[in-house]
């Protein structure tokens, strides 16, 4: 979800929140000379990867809306 708040014509106040979910993952094996990768499925025992992130921002357009500078943060 993202939400974008304009305080002024060129200030712009921007918030967002996601939740994701990876389905596979990958095992690495570097111990031999040729690197291998095997991607599995998550399964009962091999729970999937999941984050959530919450990011917020500033914005302001410059030069009639041709340039924009943006300040975000997330955690």
């Amino acid at each position: 979800m993202a939400l974008a708040y304009k305080i002024y014509p060129s200030l712009t106040l921007k918030g967002l929140y996601s939740k994701m979910n990876q389905f596979i993952h990958r095992l690495s094996n570097s111990g031999l000379e040729l690197s291998t990768d095997l991607w599995i499925y998550s399964t009962e025992k091999l729970k999937p990867q999941l984050s959530e992130q919450i990011a917020s921002g500033i914005s302001r357009d410059f030069g009639k809306r041709k340039y924009e500078l943006t300040f975000e943060g997330y955690y």
